[in-house]
């Protein structure tokens, strides 16, 4: 008898699988649980899933709406805590200093959080965005917002490759705003950490204001 319902449990469940009850590659156990049995799926038992991640290099929140939006950071460099950093009073997007970034000094400070401080869930969409200011053609004077989780130190999921300045149309000798969305991976470990920041591969000064981050949780 139990050799009998389990090659028609086994029958059935490959009957789900070929017609996609069954899902490939996000099942999880109350996805499983809440669609065991069934002949059809809802659109709240396929919320159950693992999120479909995205194929392309550049992704992109579609689904603000079924997320709680938060502010996790915000750099405007007007803080006393920012002094030791090269802060400018001449060029600036808010308030009295941006923060300039060149050879000497090619990366901003950094936003790092534990994958366990930003979310309870399997995963979270983070946004960064923030104020540039070019010197020089940006073509020619390259730089990236990266973004980036570190397991023992070492990088995975790194995203930074296409968010060159060239890709957000920007101009030199104004303020131009540049922006990333970023799907948190499966992590290694909940305690590691996220790790946002602005980086100047060219020589040529760039100036930075209203550093953003943002949590879709």
């Amino acid at each position: 008898s139990i050799i009998g319902l389990m090659l028609v449990l086994n029958l059935f469940q490959t009957w789900q699988w070929a017609h996609g009850i069954l899902d490939r590659t996000r099942m999880t156990k109350a996805y499983y649980l809440s669609i065991f049995g069934k002949t059809s799926v809802t659109d709240a038992d396929r919320k159950l899933l693992l999120i479909e991640r995205p194929t392309d290099a550049v992704e992109v929140l579609k689904n603000e709406a079924e997320y709680t939006r938060r502010t996790a950071a915000f750099f405007d460099f007007e803080n006393a805590k920012d002094q030791g950093l090269d802060l400018n009073t001449d060029t600036v997007f808010g308030g009295k200093f941006a923060l300039r970034i060149d050879e000497k000094h090619p990366y901003s400070p950094a936003f790092g959080n534990s994958f366990i401080e930003i979310t309870k869930k399997d995963h979270a969409w983070i946004r960064a965005r923030l104020m540039v200011f070019p010197t020089s053609v940006p073509d020619e004077n390259s730089a990236s917002l990266v973004i980036t989780f570190q397991h023992k130190g070492e990088n995975y999921n790194y995203r930074a490759g296409s968010i060159a300045l060239k890709d957000f149309d920007m101009k030199a000798g104004r303020w131009n705003e540049m922006h990333m969305d970023y799907l948190t991976p499966e992590v290694r470990s909940k305690n590691d950490s996220i790790k946002i920041y602005f980086w100047l591969q060219g020589k040529d000064p760039v100036f930075i204001d209203d550093l953003k981050i943002e949590i879709f949780d």
